[in-house]
């Protein structure tokens, strides 16, 4: 029993650690949430992925399809404060009735820093951190926003039993084209399987001018080693007429 809290911890994210520095890796795949941990003092991660989507309006005849690669990169200044480099690069597809719209290119460019303010000794009391991230507007014509956009997290997370964790993100953003702020919310747990495994359940959502939408998600990271991450999930919505999904895989390494 011990050692598969020790494993739950390590390789899903969530729990409780003994220093800020891991032994094993600790990554935010799979899932939309963030963990509120560094990933330590002069430690470089990388957390990519490969996500293919589509949606389809139910009351018309517009649907789509899209691709998209994914590619995180996490230093550690301190224990306890991480920069980080987000980018993504996207192809996407519009159907409406005979005529679609295709839109590729070098679709999003995120910086910014997270700090871990709160990591207690005793695992089921939570750990709390913040971030800040700037979505830069100098990326593909497609998709490039007018202005820098922020976006503020608080994230939580904290061990409910020795097989059972639970993470949350709470937080607003804007676009870069308005002054409308859009909020957010992720609610995840993670659940311990043997030694390697770890499985994820999670809601998210995002209100924006009164309208709410929420969606669900799932997945499953296997903990190769120490050091090496990988993972698959899977999700799917269904707001204002729209239905949506998605399907990803990816991996995660620390140096």
């Amino acid at each position: 029993m011990k050692k598969t809290f020790c494993l739950l911890v390590l390789s899903t994210c969530t729990l409780y650690i003994f220093a800020q520095t891991s032994e094993a890796i600790r990554s935010s795949r799979p899932g939309q949430s963030f963990t509120p941990y560094s990933v330590g003092k002069n430690a470089f991660q990388i957390q990519s992925g490969m996500n293919f989507n589509g949606f389809d309006e139910t009351n018309s005849k517009v649907d789509g399809n899209g691709v998209f690669f994914v590619a995180l990169a996490r230093y550690g200044i301190t224990e306890t404060i991480e920069i980080r480099s987000e980018f993504q690069f996207n192809r996407d597809q519009v159907n409406t009735g005979p005529d679609k719209e295709v839109l590729e290119g070098f679709s999003g460019w995120n910086i910014g820093m997270r700090f871990n303010v709160l990591n207690p000794e005793d695992g089921t009391k939570p750990a709390l951190g913040f971030q800040v991230d700037l979505s830069i507007n100098a990326v593909s014509e497609d998709f490039n926003p007018d202005h820098i956009a922020p976006k503020l997290l608080l994230l939580h997370s904290q061990a409910l039993s020795p097989w059972l964790g639970l993470n949350t993100n709470w937080g607003v953003a804007w676009n870069g084209n308005d002054t409308t702020p859009r909020g957010f919310y992720t609610v995840a747990f993670t659940f311990a399987l043997g030694d390697k495994w770890a499985v994820l359940a999670e809601n998210y959502g995002a209100v924006e001018n009164s309208d709410f939408d929420t969606r669900f998600d799932t997945g499953m990271s296997y903990l190769v080693n120490k050091d090496l991450q990988l993972d698959l999930g899977m999700g799917y919505g269904k707001n204002d007429g729209i239905s949506d999904y998605f399907v990803d895989a990816g991996v995660s390494v620390r140096f």
